[in-house]
């Protein structure tokens, strides 16, 4: 190609931050399954809905969600079985076909039976005609979810650790233009050609994202990373493996979280669907929830580019964990104060803007905090098991509460409301419970030095790392030198020097070995003086002595010919070689 088009190619590769065009191939290919698997996720949860409250109606959805929790149980024990012996494309590819099968024929179903309920009771039409609509929602609910998930772990088993921190954000775009444009435009489609052929356009969306998926399972065979894990040797890797999970008051607490936030999100998603059925046709509906998750995608992208960043930089972690709970606390007694279709619209924008931005991002971090094997087998449970199960509850608690109640939804946001203030009174302690397991990790070396790019810059936790550095016992300060010594500020790290012939040999050692790798952070007039220090240890001594060699300071070569006669024998050798350098 000519040079001036290579030029051109790199600044725009270099605009959006990507390394070559293959990888821009890659990272469009992914984008693209992304938004295939998203914009049928936002349409089935749209759809399936929409189409249970115009032909069954408000009264049997707490039967549905209850029973939906359940199938969604069985039906990720039999997906696990089939995850375990194949490739993450084969299962999607599996999903894909499977769920676009059974869209057609609920399509096929729906066209041929009567689109609303028979008054007749118990006749075999009527039966039909539930289990056909109960089937199109439990169906929607579970394949969304497990489409959407898959595809994620397609992404995750095609790029390699570096490469997915760099490069999942731009992936990761591909849900939220799914979101936005899907949301905008799928009321106008409805219109168009009715809100039961929106089934059939799923179809071909589950069709198309099988054809994404067969071209990346043979376009990137060779870099798939996803294979089975290896078995740590006894005695070596995670020790805290030996406590079980359920002991661990951090992940309890994340269990809490998320069985809270599935709760209250249920009991919007009731509200706000029960009053939208009352007030507006299948069509309107259709439209008005696309449009809940055009905003929800907008707003989330915008949390998710500088929000997420201003959230942590001000607040920091403790800022960041409790903000989840109290916008759904705000949310949950405005509906309470005022239980209408804009104020359920506005607790389901809030909940669903929070779940797929800042939410998600914190998750992420405390998991970090918990033991590699303790999060390894909780995270199924806590993310997966008890979302489920609590779907489930969800809607055996709505049917004895509205049952109590006369009816009255109003009674969900009180439970709402009492539920955020226990998880808003929960995560305070969160904090609290994240420095310490934190710490603990630290202090047991299980943290590679890298995991700590993952954490946000928080104010409060770089205090107490620097405290533990400038005040803590010897174990302490190795280990904080080994794991993140290259990432202390440069006042902190002089802080920390000031010090230096306080601190014990080893402690002495460290510093002057990351002295070595990071210059800027021993000084060359700290070097001289440690040379004419008759008491330090002739290791430190000797590292110093290599230090100079590396840094070619002349007017060092008078000391480094008195530490020729030097005692040590690895001191003069040093020494000798600093000399020629």
């Amino acid at each position: 190609k000519p040079k001036g088009r290579d030029r051109c190619c790199q600044r725009l590769l270099s605009c959006v931050k990507l390394r070559s065009v293959d990888e821009l191939h890659k990272v469009f290919t992914f984008l693209v399954a992304a938004f295939l698997a998203n914009s049928f996720f936002v349409a089935g949860k749209n759809v399936g809905t929409v189409l249970f409250l115009s032909v069954v109606g408000p009264e049997h959805l707490t039967t549905v969600i209850f029973t939906s929790g359940l199938c969604s149980i069985a039906f990720g024990q039999a997906f696990s079985a089939l995850s375990r012996s194949r490739t993450t494309t084969q299962v999607n590819g599996v999903l894909c076909m499977g769920g676009a099968a059974l869209t057609t024929f609920f399509f096929l179903g729906a066209t041929m039976l009567p689109q609303k309920l028979p008054n007749e009771g118990g006749s075999s039409l009527w039966w039909g005609v539930l289990l056909l609509y109960f089937g199109i929602y439990i169906s929607e609910d579970i394949m969304t979810m497990f489409v959407a998930m898959q595809c994620a772990s397609v992404a995750q088993s095609y790029f390699s650790v570096s490469d997915a921190k760099r490069l999942f954000g731009k992936v990761t775009l591909g849900n939220s233009l799914a979101a936005m444009s899907v949301g905008i435009v799928i009321g106008d489609i409805a219109k168009a050609i009715g809100t039961v052929q929106l089934l059939m356009v799923q179809s071909f969306l589950l069709l198309a994202s099988a054809l994404v998926n067969c071209y990346i399972a043979n376009a990137y065979a060779d870099q798939a990373t996803g294979g089975k894990k290896k078995r740590r040797r006894a005695g070596g890797g995670d020790s805290s493996s030996e406590e079980p999970w359920w002991r661990n008051w951090l992940v309890l607490a994340m269990g809490l979280w998320s069985f809270t936030v599935i709760f209250t999100k249920t009991m919007y998603e009731y509200q706000y669907n029960v009053v939208a059925a009352k007030t507006l046709t299948a069509q309107e509906m259709v439209t008005i929830t696309g449009y809940l998750y055009a905003g929800a995608g907008i707003a989330s992208t915008l949390i998710n580019i500088s929000g997420t960043d201003v959230c942590l930089a001000t607040f920091g972690m403790r800022g960041a964990i409790l903000a989840t709970p109290l916008a759904l606390l705000v949310a949950s007694a405005a509906i309470l104060t005022n239980l209408s279709i804009e104020t359920t619209f506005v607790g389901r924008l809030v909940d669903l803007s929070l779940r797929w931005s800042l939410n998600n991002t914190v998750r992420t971090v405390l998991w970090i905090a918990v033991p590699a094997q303790q999060a390894a087998t909780a995270k199924p449970w806590i993310e997966g098991t008890v979302k489920k199960m609590g779907q489930a509850f969800n809607a055996a608690v709505i049917s004895v509460a509205l049952l109590l109640a006369g009816g009255n939804l109003g009674v969900l946001s009180v439970l709402s409301v009492a539920f955020c203030a226990v998880l808003f009174a929960c995560c305070i302690r969160v904090y609290d419970l994240y420095l310490h397991s934190m710490w603990f990790r630290v202090k047991r070396r299980e943290l590679q030095h890298t995991m700590f790019e993952h954490l946000p810059d928080d104010s409060h936790i770089r205090d107490a790392i620097k405290e533990k550095l400038i005040y803590g016992d010897t174990v302490a300060q190795l280990d904080i030198l080994l794991h993140m010594g290259e990432n202390f500020s440069d006042e902190d790290w002089e802080e920390f020097v000031k010090r230096f012939y306080e601190r014990q040999t080893a402690v002495q050692l460290a510093v002057m070995k990351l002295g070595r790798k990071q210059p800027k952070r021993v000084k060359d007039t700290f070097l001289l003086e440690l040379m004419d220090k008759p008491t330090i240890d002739a290791s430190v001594l000797q590292v110093a002595i290599l230090s100079c060699g590396d840094r070619k300071l002349h007017g060092t070569v008078a000391s480094l010919q008195m530490h020729l006669g030097h005692i040590r024998p690895t001191v003069r050798a040093a020494a000798a070689v600093s000399i020629l350098k």
